[in-house]
């Protein structure tokens, strides 16, 4: 009995307990994070799939208005994680982030090709975002770095708000705003949901948004500092064998 007792001993602790299932909340992004079919896909869905399979984590994947979510991650009695979040200042205040499990793309603008003199000689976001002639579309509620916020409010900025990431290929299709910023692996999709072909958009790299940022799983105060730890050890797993 006691040799069997051992062996039993040895399996738990061999594996990783399974948690109670956490909600996952992400916004409708594609390429990162989608619905399809009624299931939840995307670069950044499959990768925490991953993590949280490593970290012997259950989860449930929830669409969610931005907003909405942050507003979960708040509540002390849900035990929730966004997908893929942005460190921005004032948000640890109420959650908890891993390790990066991704690494953006810079930002670029992407503009109409008929549009095009409308930018000739700019290069930066500085210079477009202080032209009183242009104006910037960005999705409602989203933080674009502290760069691209900062220079928005010391130049007060004429900015379009777009409800949900699905509208802003068709906004600036019919031109609701002169130019949106994007990141390179967003581009087709953006111009697929406009009803647009490609050659009629054009992607400008911007000279002073060449920062890659990083993502992350931001989790709320109500998921235990055992499943962070979990969760932060299976990300250098998974980190470590894709190089």
């Amino acid at each position: 009995m006691h040799a069997v007792f051992a062996i039993a001993l040895i399996l738990l602790t061999a594996f990783p307990a399974r948690s109670e299932p956490i909600e996952f909340y992400y916004p409708e992004r594609p390429p990162y994070s989608y619905t399809q079919d009624g299931k939840p896909t995307g670069l950044l869905i499959e990768l925490s799939r991953d993590v949280l399979f490593k970290a012997g984590i259950e989860a449930t994947f929830t669409e969610m208005p931005a907003p909405r979510m942050f507003a979960e991650l708040q509540r002390d009695d849900v035990q929730c994680c966004l997908v893929g979040a942005l460190k921005v200042p004032g948000r640890e205040a109420y959650g908890v982030f891993t390790r990066p499990i991704f690494e953006d793309s810079p930002l670029v603008a992407l503009v109409l090709a008929k549009n095009q003199k409308l930018f000739a000689g700019k290069h930066s976001f500085v210079e477009l975002a202080t032209n009183n002639n242009l104006k910037l579309g960005l999705i409602a509620s989203w933080s674009y770095g502290e760069h691209v916020d900062g220079v928005i409010k010391k130049h007060n900025t004429q900015v379009t708000h777009i409800p949900t990431p699905t509208q802003q290929g068709l906004m600036l299709a019919t031109e609701r705003f002169q130019y949106t910023l994007t990141r390179e692996s967003e581009v087709d999709e953006i111009i697929r949901l406009s009803g647009r072909q490609k050659k009629d958009f054009l992607v400008m790299p911007l000279s002073d948004l060449n920062e890659r940022r990083e993502r992350f799983i931001f989790c709320g105060k109500g998921v235990p500092t055992e499943v962070i730890e979990r969760i932060n050890a299976a990300i250098d797993a998974v980190r470590a064998g894709s190089e």
